[in-house]
């Protein structure tokens, strides 16, 4: 809302000189006063000079634009022997230009933060929260065990009551990675945004560990040394080799729709059973596992390619390493009377 206008970054290390030494005019009498005679000369160049950064992430700005296009899919089917299935299907994908409502905000939870505000145009690309592929599958399945059934169906009262009666049920849910933003370049002076990189041509987003499916999320000793997620020679910073000039804007996008570092996978299974004890009084009883395989679903890993921690995987925002927790299991027991 307050950035330097596009046609003063081919001032170059001018936007950064003291006004007093810069020969840029002062925009206003007294304005050194305000700022102090070592101001950079990029203040002065802002549409509101008086004022540093203004942050309007408070006042929820209608800017942005999103379009989400999906394919559904969805088969239900109750088969004969107690079977009944679910399965839904979404082919999807999320566009927009703003991630949040709170770009700064963004930014600070790793998400694509705007780069220039004077080119939305520039900023549209995935969202962080696409994912293209999101498949779940439920089902509740009647066993055939017990009086009445294929497998002990002539057993003895007791045996009987305890045996029939179960349903096993559960929720499989499978789904894509979310898009990595890539973030933290040199700041350009009178911009108070979040800088992107540029990308080497023919180098690989991914460590060579990462591409063959060997990255090891604890065994990161260094950014840059082979044990991260990310390849260090895939980025280059757009005003690292400028020598005083121009300063430049990166032509990465908000969101590289190209890496997805950790889909999600899940497995919830349950085996439940309603007992009749004695006229009104009845019990639910309920053996429940969450994360049946035990899978680790790993958190996005650090995308600043200048943080010292760049390719690893951080408990982040107490948010943990892990988006999946480990396996848990529970037993419930519900009393009606």
């Amino acid at each position: 809302p307050n950035d330097m206008p596009e046609k003063y970054l081919s001032l170059g290390n001018k936007l950064l000189e003291p006004l007093s030494q810069s020969g840029i005019a002062a925009p206003f009498a007294n304005f050194s006063k305000i700022w102090g005679p070592n101001v950079p000369s990029e203040q002065a160049l802002r549409p509101f000079p008086q004022y540093g950064y203004i942050n309007t992430d408070s006042y929820l700005q209608n800017t942005g634009q999103a379009t989400y296009n999906a394919l559904t899919a969805k088969l239900q089917h109750r088969f004969s022997h107690g079977l009944t299935l679910l399965v839904s299907y979404t082919y999807s994908k999320d566009i927009t230009d703003a991630d949040s409502i709170q770009p700064f905000y963004s930014t600070l939870l790793s998400q694509g933060g705007t780069q220039n505000p004077f080119d939305q145009k520039a900023e549209k690309c995935v969202s962080n929260q696409d994912v293209p592929n999101n498949l779940v599958i439920s089902y509740l399945y009647n066993l055939p065990v017990g009086r009445g059934h294929k497998f002990l169906g002539h057993t003895n009262p007791i045996i009987s009551r305890v045996v029939s009666g179960w349903r096993l049920g559960g929720i499989l849910r499978y789904v894509s990675a979310q898009p990595v933003s890539f973030f933290g370049a040199e700041g350009i002076p009178g911009f108070d945004n979040g800088i992107r990189f540029n990308h080497v041509p023919g180098q690989s987003f991914l460590s060579a560990r990462a591409r063959a499916g060997k990255f090891d999320p604890f065994g990161w000793t260094g950014p840059c040394n082979g044990t991260g997620y990310f390849n260090c020679a895939a980025f280059q910073d757009p005003n690292a080799n400028r020598n005083g000039g121009t300063w430049h804007f990166g032509t990465m996008p908000r969101n590289s729709a190209s890496v997805r570092p950790f889909p999600y996978a899940d497995e919830d299974m349950n085996l439940n059973k309603s007992f009749h004890v004695h006229g009104d009084i009845s019990m639910d009883l309920r053996l429940a596992a969450f994360n049946v395989f035990n899978r680790h679903v790993f958190a996005k890993p650090v995308s600043d390619p200048y943080a010292p921690n760049f390719g690893q995987i951080l408990n982040q925002f107490n948010t943990g390493q892990l988006v999946l927790g480990p396996r848990t299991m529970q037993v419930v027991l519900k009393i009606h009377y």
